[in-house]
């Protein structure tokens, strides 16, 4: 039995930067020529990138656990570190990334990427951190943690075509006429409980076509299947009507069918701004014509159903009557839609990106925070924040270098400005920050 995942629980964690190397160049004549540390490396970062060719979450509900490699340490003669290689997670087309119940990012284009965790960065060393008031720097900088959390991946578009249309109309024999898709098929309602998904091969072409839960009256407000069926054809890139041409249902024909699912499908979608009808292609299967014998009946079905100027394909599972005319002109318009999406993902990358004005990026924020029985005084800033994760606090020279890049900083003018005295606590960075420390005086 084949299980349906489209839900899945992941724990990344990112490679951590390389340490600065502390190294002293060595000359004949020079016993102490000066500092040559080389910077350590990045770590690897973890991204995912949206594929259309991946079309399940199963393998990563058995391989929930992904690392990047750490960066290397730097080496003497000035030589950095390997920044390690970024981890490439590919993902369906649609999966949403969720951290604490939040939606982080939504893969919702061909080549679409996120950085799940940001690899470490690596810590200058000693050659780098040397200036005309420090000349030949005992010490070097530290690698950064890489990046490590828990997040839930949630696949909300499973194919490029959606199959709809009422219990028992032939969808899943559809599916498993085109692809190797075998799912239930019975003739009573709700046979598809999950959806089923077909990968359907057409010349060089390949597609997924996706036979969802059959629909009822009410479906937009969690009746029958409801939102189960429905959100799974939220971004699909085609709707395909499925009817029944045989259905002895009363009150039933293929006209009012798509009437009243067109309805349930409007009425979802006004709860949804992402969601938009018009960007939808749809088209309309008449399935089982095998079993029509009197043309002109057929005709007439079909001049019917023009009034919604959609393409209309009369077809038959059983037979396979009609279905390459099909399959050819949903290859033919899905690939050229994922065209449309990846030219838009490429012009999107070609941008110029905004570089930080570095004065902008070495702004701090010094606060004087009250708690309920105590205080204490807060920096906060890119430049500090980063410094003191890649401090190495047993070396007194590297202390020092924190210290006095805090006064250049501004830092110790605005703690002073508030009026800050020996033995206050200071803290760099935000609430969950291990970087605390006593101020005194004499030493800064």
């Amino acid at each position: 039995m084949t299980v349906f995942i489209d839900k899945v629980i992941i724990h990344v964690k990112a490679g951590d930067g390389g340490k600065g190397c502390v190294a002293v160049r060595r000359e004949k004549y020079k016993p102490l020529a000066g500092p040559n540390g080389g910077n350590g490396g990045n770590g690897g970062s973890i991204i995912f990138i949206a594929n259309h060719q991946i079309t399940t979450l199963l393998d990563y509900k058995y391989n929930s656990h992904m690392q990047a490699k750490n960066g290397q340490m730097g080496k003497g003669s000035k030589k950095d570190g390997i920044t390690a290689s970024d981890l490439i997670l590919p993902v369906p087309l649609g999966t949403i990334v969720k951290q604490n119940n939040k939606v982080v990012a939504d893969l919702n284009i061909v080549g679409k990427k996120y950085i799940a965790a940001q690899g470490g960065i690596g810590g200058l060393g000693n050659a780098a951190l040397a200036n005309k008031n420090m000349i030949s720097p005992k010490f070097a900088l530290l690698g950064t943690k890489g990046e490590e959390k828990n997040l839930v991946l949630e696949l909300k578009i499973i194919a490029d075509v959606g199959l709809i249309g009422f219990p028992s109309s032939g969808k899943s024999s559809l599916i498993s006429a085109i692809s190797a898709a075998k799912p239930k098929i019975a003739n009573y309602p709700f046979t598809t409980l999950v959806p089923n998904l077909g990968v359907v091969n057409v010349g060089d072409d390949k597609f997924t076509v996706a036979d969802v839960p059959g629909l009822i009256p009410g479906a937009s407000k969690g009746k029958g299947m409801g939102y189960e069926f429905l959100r799974h054809i939220e971004r699909v890139f085609i709707i395909a009507h499925v009817l029944d041409l045989t259905s002895t249902e009363p009150n039933r024909n293929p006209l009012d069918d798509i009437k009243q699912i067109e309805k349930e499908l409007k009425t979802y979608g006004n709860l949804l701004d992402e969601f938009s009808l018009k960007s939808k292609l749809r088209i309309i299967i008449l399935n089982k014509i095998d079993v029509i014998d009197n043309s002109d009946e057929l005709n007439k079905i079909i001049n019917n159903l023009k009034q919604f100027n959609w393409q209309i394909f009369p077809v038959s599972a059983v037979t396979h009557q009609g279905l390459d005319s099909l399959l050819y002109y949903l290859a033919s318009k899905v690939s050229d839609m994922r065209q449309k999406q990846l030219d838009l993902v490429n012009s999107n990358l070609a941008k110029p990106k905004i570089i930080n004005i570095p004065d902008k990026e070495a702004k701090i924020k010094v606060q004087k925070i009250q708690t309920k029985n105590d205080y204490y005084y807060r920096i906060s800033g890119r430049l500090p924040e980063l410094w003191a994760k890649q401090i190495d606090w047993d070396n007194e020279d590297a202390v020092s270098f924190f210290s006095n890049s805090l006064d250049k900083l501004g830092a110790v003018k605005q703690l002073k400005q508030l009026d800050i005295a020996s033995g206050d606590k200071v803290k760099v960075g935000g609430a969950d920050s291990t970087c605390i420390f006593n101020w005194i005086d004499e030493l800064l």
